[in-house]
């Protein structure tokens, strides 16, 4: 009896890697948002434009079998710009900030939103990684630019949607904090 419900335990796991992941992706509730950016005086931002410049707009990782072979596709459930806008948006008020339509213009490009999977003999390391290059303006002057990457990787024994928005949600909660914790971005700013 202990075979055929092993067999059916590996048929379901199969099965599960022939599914398509639509992915919910939101900052965990425990990120650490408030950082260095906290401590340069309330600032006001614009609303923030991100463009997505990745060169796959479809999908933000594949779902492997077992032999690591691809087999289904992972997709956030809305566009990857909408979800970094926020993700940046809170934690600008996070700090202290406040959005208006005036203010210090926040934009940016998506080059990496990505969840790559490493298959190893006892379990597979999801990895999330998400690049944005970030430019903030005072006017028609640009006071700040760099390339902000968040990194966070997952073990599982078995691939489920959850582990993969984990994944991802943590590489968005770094890319956040990165941009946060920014000591030459702070100094930018203080000098307004």
């Amino acid at each position: 009896m202990r075979i055929p419900a092993l067999m059916l335990m590996a048929l379901i796991v199969q099965a599960c890697a022939l599914v398509d992941s639509n992915l919910s992706v939101t900052l965990p509730e425990d990120s650490a948002l408030t950082g260095t950016l906290s401590g340069v005086g309330k600032q006001e931002f614009s609303l923030i434009s991100i463009d997505d410049a990745r060169e796959d707009k479809e999908r933000i990782g594949y779902v492997r079998n077992s032999f690591g072979m691809i087999t289904a596709d992972m997709r956030a459930d809305e566009p990857v710009e909408a979800i970094v806008r926020r993700a940046i948006e809170t934690m600008l008020v996070e700090n202290g900030h406040e959005l208006t339509e005036s203010g210090i213009r926040v934009t940016g490009r998506i080059k990496v939103f990505w969840i790559e999977s490493d298959q190893n003999f006892t379990d597979v390391e999801l990895i999330g990684q998400i690049e944005c290059e970030l430019a903030f303006s005072a006017g028609e002057q640009e006071i700040y630019r760099k390339d902000f990457v968040g990194s966070h990787s997952v073990r599982v024994g078995i691939v489920t949607s959850g582990a993969q928005r984990q994944a991802i949600s943590g590489a968005l909660a770094s890319l956040a904090e990165a941009v946060a914790y920014d000591d030459a971005l702070a100094e930018a700013l203080r000098i307004l």
